[in-house]
C-alpha cells in the first residue's frame, strides 16, 4: 500500500522524507528509474516534491513523482546541464543583497528566467539597515516599473519581517539568492531559531560564502520555506526563455513579428522604446546578455 510523502531534502542516494501523518522517515528511490521523472533537464528528485512511497519492513521506497506545479532550474555548469534546486511553491522569493556582496544587476534582472511553472514573485531587498546606494535604489524602482513587488528587510532591524511573514503565510514559499545575500538570516528571524548558520563574506572575492550545500525544506506552523544554495546566474535552454515573465515591460511594445526576437530585426518597438528610454537600458543589456549566454548553452547541448 502506498502513502503520500514530500521531500525534505535530498542527497545523491538517500531522501529525507516527511510523510502525510506528520512522520519524518528516510526513503530510497525503488528500483533504477522513477515514474514521471525527468531526468535530462531536471533532478529526479529535490526538495518540495511530492512523491508515492512504499513501506516494507520500516523501509522506505519512492515509487512514483508527483506532477510539479512550479520549480526552479539553475544551470550547473560543473554538469553542464540545467538543475532544478526547488519544486512545488506558491512564492518565488529572490533575495537581493545591495551590501556585502554588492548589488548584482545581472542577476536581479535575469533571476526569473529559472521559474517554472505557476507562482507568484517577489523580489526582497535585505539588508536595509545599511544605507541604499542611489544606483541601488533605481534598480528597485526599475523593478517595480516592470510590475514586480518589492519588499525591503532587515533580520537586524525586523524592518519588513512581519511583512514578509504576512507574505508566505500559509503557502510554501522558496527562497533564490545568492551566497551571502541573507538568506539564512531571514530563515532565523521567521523562524525565531538558529537553523541555519550564518556565513561571513570571502575577504580574497568579497562575495557570500555557501552556508547552504543543499536545498532543504523547513516547516511550521504557519510556514513553509524551502531555503537553496547560493546562485550567481541561471541559464535556462533558448527555447526556454519566457520573456513576458521575466522582462514584463516588452509586452507593452508589441513588434512587427511575433517572433522578434527584439535584437536587430525590422520594426521592433522594443527597441525603440529602449532608444526612447521608455525601457530601462540596462535591463535590455542583461536581456541580449541572457540571450546570448542561452544560445551558447543551446549550441553545447547539440553538439
Amino acid at each position: 500500500m502506498s502513502m503520500r510523502a514530500r521531500i525534505i531534502s535530498a542527497t545523491k542516494d538517500s531522501f529525507k522524507l516527511l510523510l502525510d501523518d506528520g512522520r519524518l522517515v528516510l526513503g530510497q528511490i525503488k528500483g533504477k528509474t522513477l515514474k514521471n521523472a525527468n531526468y535530462l533537464e531536471t533532478a529526479a528528485l529535490v526538495s518540495g516534491d511530492y512523491v508515492k512511497v512504499e513501506c516494507k519492513n520500516d523501509y522506505y521506497l519512492i515509487c512514483e513523482r508527483e506532477k510539479r506545479f512550479s520549480y526552479f532550474t539553475r544551470y550547473n555548469f560543473l554538469k553542464r546541464k540545467n538543475q532544478c534546486i526547488g519544486a512545488n511553491f506558491d512564492i518565488l522569493c529572490l533575495l537581493v543583497s545591495h551590501s556585502s556582496p554588492a548589488l548584482n544587476q545581472y542577476f536581479v534582472n535575469t533571476a526569473l528566467a529559472g521559474l517554472s511553472g505557476k507562482a507568484e514573485c517577489v523580489f526582497i531587498a535585505t539588508k536595509s539597515d545599511i544605507e541604499f546606494s542611489k544606483s541601488d535604489m533605481e534598480v528597485f524602482d526599475t523593478l517595480k516599473n516592470a510590475g514586480f513587488s518589492v519588499l525591503f528587510i532587515s533580520s537586524i532591524s525586523n524592518d519588513g519581517i512581519d511583512k514578509f511573514k504576512d507574505i508566505i503565510r500559509n503557502k510554501t514559499a522558496l527562497l533564490v539568492g545568492e551566497s551571502g545575500c541573507g538568506k539564512s538570516s531571514l530563515l532565523n528571524a521567521v523562524f525565531s531559531a538558529n537553523l541555519q548558520s550564518v556565513g561571513s563574506l570571502s575577504k580574497k572575492t568579497n562575495t557570500g560564502c555557501h552556508t547552504t550545500t543543499s536545498s532543504f525544506l523547513m516547516s511550521g506552523e504557519e510556514f513553509c520555506i524551502i531555503d537553496t544554495p547560493g546562485i550567481r546566474y541561471v541559464l535556462p535552454s533558448v527555447d526556454k526563455i519566457d520573456i513576458a515573465r521575466v522582462f514584463p515591460e516588452f509586452m507593452f511594445h508589441p513588434c512587427r513579428f511575433s517572433n522578434c526576437k527584439h535584437i536587430n530585426e525590422d520594426g521592433c518597438a522594443v527597441r525603440e522604446a529602449v532608444e526612447k528610454d521608455i525601457i530601462n537600458k540596462k535591463r535590455y543589456d542583461c536581456y541580449l546578455k541572457l540571450l546570448n549566454g542561452c544560445s551558447k548553452n543551446y549550441n553545447e547541448k547539440m553538439r
